[in-house]
């Protein structure tokens, strides 16, 4: 039988003579005694100073109402009790007025729910409140003052301020007792139907039925104020068979029915309307609907009315061919539907039968106004990008007045894609994605993991939400919104995290298109002026409403690449590359840096000077490239003495620069020399990541206009420099001096390991070097820096490194702990942030405060990780129990061990256990920024039964003056 080390190496291709070697130190280190360990194995904790998030442009300055702010009583200019919650998505018209829902505190009348807008001059208005009086009905009253404040509907609002809601009616019989109103903002209301009143019938003065219970309707409104709504009457001449109707309002507010159930579908003698859906109005009072029929060959159209009894237009139908080969829209492919614009235009998804033995594909067409049907995008279709378009399977599209579309899709990968078109976009013609899956965000720390809500306006500008997340830990995870324009790219809005109002932004809610449910686009979230609103909460609880513009502006960024953004002959690109998230030491790298301006008053930008900072003792400023259009006054000076890149300048003699996309003014690279190193640190351990300190020093843009800005700069694209774990003794090449480190370290378990380099040596990051450890060692063996050789990572690499605080114990763990509650994490961190925040900068202490805490379930000896504000804690403490100190400022259930160490007295609660006052604690100060120590409270280590202080003298003083006079001291 072969030895462990015969069978292992003629895998791995090394020489005779290597072999041998490696043999020889096998041999020596199994003939040494393993060493006493003096102190703990080090733990990992994620160096977070380098990846903390990027904010949005969302500041306090944006918020128009809050919690607690007076609310105005109806008609009265007085106001009665505070606004205490919001709608779930407040809506914006054109003239910036958000309109929004809200429940009302301490209200003198008992008033505690209504409707308001308020103008950009920050005046709001009742638009209707619970219990206010209905003059039309006497003795009665409005029950909410609003419909459904749960609703994911937006709500229906129009540019003369009028607002549609469907409430019930305090005193009126409980078969009268809903009615669909218009809100006219002072304090009068239209009312457009009644429960209980009779319903028109197709003729002029004509009824057939009457109105049931209007809660559940579906109203839209126009700017010519007529509110068009899907019902369901009662005691109708058909009963079930003629009981769904759609009604729209005149000019007179006279109510006039459009399709009723029963009614015969355009082009058919026999087939009838079964069920009615899905309308959209337009201001010239066209409405669009979706019409199901029970005939299974045509089971489901699109159709539009003129809202004054003519013929209905037919959109679409079951087996009608659209085109000269054959295809036609397929059974049960009308997935969503019946968006129109101005121009009568009218956006849906169907399916196709495609001729080819009956293959079916979804497509998304447009059908305009005069009749003509465009096909934007089929799956298979080409884009421009060479990607090829695949469907979403989701039933969400949004049409606009100029006739763009957004829409979801997927890539090869099966990424969800939203993408935009414009309005000449045809089978992947013109059509651009906007954000895909898997993207990094901006900011370059957290990428794409859904994005749902979502609204297009005039001007082609999106607004979405999105969740983030690092890629790895689900519970990173976070909202965002986000505005796309062909100007600014992608910008963030608002991230839950945040900070505002000394706390931190928990929820964000906007009113957009939903992904998942087809919404009618009537009132949503973001105006022809790019204006976006949002209500929001925040962790403590406060609400409030914000409306956000993206400013015109001059703009200096940076990015991290690998390799040269490809760009156009201009040196121009639409928007903004990806930033790299890490460079490995040995590698090369460019900083980008890129110019735009969206000042619409110039003709683009003409010159650009600056310096540019970096860390020199990392890597190496090599090489400066100009970009393509920056031909003119070219200047620029590497001192790598400094770190710095000094008098870079250039000019063009071109325009319209820089206005449309991204204006590539200057690439630097960055090389890994000889001086150059990035250094494991043993004593953390630790390989990263550090920050290259990137810096834009005195930047001034010229515009063609002869004006010059200092712009506004985004030098902190976020990409951090990790050490090379396989160049074990740091001597830039990987040997057999590497090869004889790993072997010494070779089968340990780092978390209890004495040897400086098991954590290092532990390639794959699973707590065991190991032979795929050695697989992974082999195939870097005898590269070097100098050769500029690519090294082999494993995939995880290196998200998996320094991201944990492992428990440093050879001790068994306790075979039954109990976990720890959420409750009790949350009120120790409360009183750590307490202790904490007297010795803290101002700064510091808004940071603290931002700063939550979940109790999880970790994986193996991970005691807790830190990702962004939030503290995860192992809900066993890696098997070994939490001991949670009722009074942590006493240390009455330990006695000192070292300066700074405390260890639990044998027969308390703390022994064997770890404490959790030091993990919260050591946590909240790596978010703050601070490494590790080599003593203290910030010191890498922690054993069951120890207590971290820190080094400030009056921590260390509140410990003795706790001494009781008979306390035994006993050294560790």
């Amino acid at each position: 039988m072969q030895s462990r080390t015969e069978t292992m190496i003629p895998f791995l291709g090394f020489t005779q003579e290597l072999m041998r070697k490696i043999q020889n130190a096998w041999g020596r280190r199994s003939c040494r005694s393993r060493r006493q360990r003096l102190r703990p194995a080090t733990s990992q904790v994620e160096l977070l100073e380098d990846r903390r998030l990027l904010t949005g442009i969302f500041t306090a300055d944006d918020i128009v109402v809050r919690t607690g702010d007076a609310a105005p009583e109806a008609g009265t200019g007085n106001f009665d009790g505070t606004f205490s919650s919001f709608s779930r998505g407040p809506v914006i018209n054109e003239s910036g007025t958000v309109l929004f829902q809200s429940v009302i505190a301490n209200s003198l009348t008992s008033s505690d729910q209504g409707l308001f807008y308020i103008k950009s001059t920050g005046d709001i208005t009742t638009v209707a409140r619970a219990g206010q009086s209905l003059p039309e009905i006497t003795g009665t009253t409005l029950y909410r003052g609003l419909s459904h404040p749960s609703s994911r509907i937006p709500l229906p609002f129009n540019e003369n301020g009028q607002a549609v809601f469907v409430d019930r009616i305090q005193g009126a019989y409980y078969t009268e007792n809903t009615g669909i109103f218009t809100g006219n903002g002072d304090g009068t209301f239209s009312i457009a139907a009644l429960e209980g009143s009779e319903a028109p019938g197709a003729s002029s003065g004509s009824s057939n039925g009457r109105f049931n219970d209007l809660e559940n309707s579906y109203v839209i409104i126009n700017d010519a104020g007529q509110i068009a709504f899907a019902t369901i009457l009662d005691a109708t001449d058909n009963g079930s068979a003629d009981d769904q109707v759609i009604y729209i309002t005149d000019a007179n507010g006279n109510l006039i029915q459009i399709v009723r159930e029963g009614q015969l579908i355009p082009g058919s003698a026999t087939d009838t309307f079964s069920t009615l859906y899905n309308l959209s109005i337009n201001n010239a009072g066209q409405v669009a609907f979706r019409g199901d029929t029970w005939n299974a060959s045509v089971p489901d159209g699109i159709y539009v009315s003129n809202g004054d009894g003519t013929p209905l237009r037919v959109v679409m139908q079951e087996g009608q061919t659209f085109n000269g080969f054959g295809e036609k829209f397929k059974t049960n492919g009308l997935i969503s539907a019946s968006l129109i614009n101005e121009s009568g235009d009218v956006a849906f998804r169907s399916h196709v039968d495609d001729g080819n033995n009956g293959t079916i594909v979804r497509s998304i067409f447009v059908r305009s106004g005069n009749g003509a049907l465009r096909e934007v995008a089929r799956p298979g279709d080409i884009l421009p990008n060479g990607e090829t378009y695949f469907d979403s399977g989701l039933p969400d599209l949004v049409l606009n007045n100029s006739g763009d579309l957004a829409f979801t899709g997927k890539d090869e990968f099966s990424n969800i894609v939203l993408f935009g078109s414009n309005a000449n976009a045809s089978r992947g013609d013109d059509i651009k994605d906007i954000v895909r899956v898997g993207q990094t965000a901006p900011g370059g720390n957290l990428i794409f993991s859904s994005f749902y809500k979502y609204t297009l306006n005039d001007s082609g500008q999106i607004a979405f939400t999105a969740l983030l997340w690092d890629g790895i830990n689900s519970y990173s995870k976070r909202e965002a919104l986000f505005l796309y324009d062909d100007v600014h790219g992608l910008v963030e809005i608002a991230q839950v995290g945040d900070q505002l109002d000394g706390s931190t932004i928990s929820e964000i809610y906007f009113a957009g298109n939903d992904t998942h449910n087809f919404l009618e686009n009537n009132g949503d979230g973001l105006n022809n002026q790019g204006q976006v609103t949002f209500s929001y909460e925040l962790a403590n609880g406060n609400q409030g409403i914000a409306v956000v513009e993206v400013n015109d502006s001059d703009n200096i960024d940076l990015r991290v690449v690998i390799t040269p953004t490809v760009v156009d002959a201009n040196g121009e690109t639409p928007s903004l590359p990806a930033n790299q998230n890490w460079i490995s030491e040995w590698s090369s790298y460019w900083v980008e840096i890129w110019v735009s301006t969206s000042d619409l008053n110039t003709q683009g930008v003409a010159a650009v000077t600056l310096d540019l900072s970096y860390k020199t003792e990392y890597t190496t400023a090599t090489e400066i490239e100009f970009g393509a259009a920056f031909t003119r006054n070219q200047s620029g000076t590497i001192n790598d003495l400094d770190g710095l890149v000094e008098n870079l300048s250039a000019a063009t003699t071109q325009a319209d620069l820089g206005m449309n996309g991204q204006l590539l003014f200057a690439r630097i690279k960055y090389e890994s020399l000889a001086e150059d190193q990035v250094p494991l640190d043993l004593s953390g351990p630790g390989i990263g990541p550090y920050n290259l300190k990137l810096q834009i020093l005195t930047p001034q843009l010229r515009l063609t206009d002869n004006s010059v800005s200092e712009p506004e700069t985004n030098d902190s694209p976020g990409a951090g420099i990790w050490a090379n774990p396989f160049d074990l003794n740091d001597d830039d090449a990987i040997n057999f001096r590497d090869l004889i480190l790993f072997v010494s370290a070779y089968g340990e378990i780092p978390s209890q390991s004495s040897s400086s380099y098991a954590w290092f040596a532990d390639l794959n990051q699973n707590d065991r070097v190991e032979f795929r450890d050695l697989i992974f060692f082999a195939s870097n063996y005898g590269k070097r820096k100098s050769d500029h050789s690519a090294i082999n990572y494993p995939d995880n690499f290196p998200t998996a490194w320094n991201h944990q605080l492992i428990v440093a114990a050879s001790l068994p763990a306790q075979q039954s702990t109990v976990s720890l509650a959420q409750s009790t994490a949350e009120e120790i961190l409360d009183e750590a942030k307490a202790d904490l925040a007297p010795h803290l900068a101002s700064a510091d202490q808004v940071k603290l405060e931002a700063i939550q805490v979940q109790v999880v379930d970790l994986e193996g000896s991970t005691l807790g990780l830190a990702v962004s504000d939030t503290i995860y804690l192992d809900q066993t403490a890696a098997g070994f129990g939490w001991f949670v100190d009722p009074t942590p400022e006493d240390h009455s259930e330990f006695q000192q061990s070292g300066k700074l160490t405390l260890i639990a007295l044998p027969d308390t609660e703390a022994a064997g256990q770890i404490d959790l006052w030091t993990v919260i604690r050591h946590e909240i100060f790596h978010l703050l920024g601070y490494e590790h120590t080599e003593t203290g409270l910030m010191e890498s280590t922690l054993l069951p039964g120890e207590r971290k202080l820190t080094d400030w003298e009056t921590d260390a003083d509140h410990y003795f003056t706790s001494l009781q006079y008979e306390t035994e001291l006993s050294p560790f």
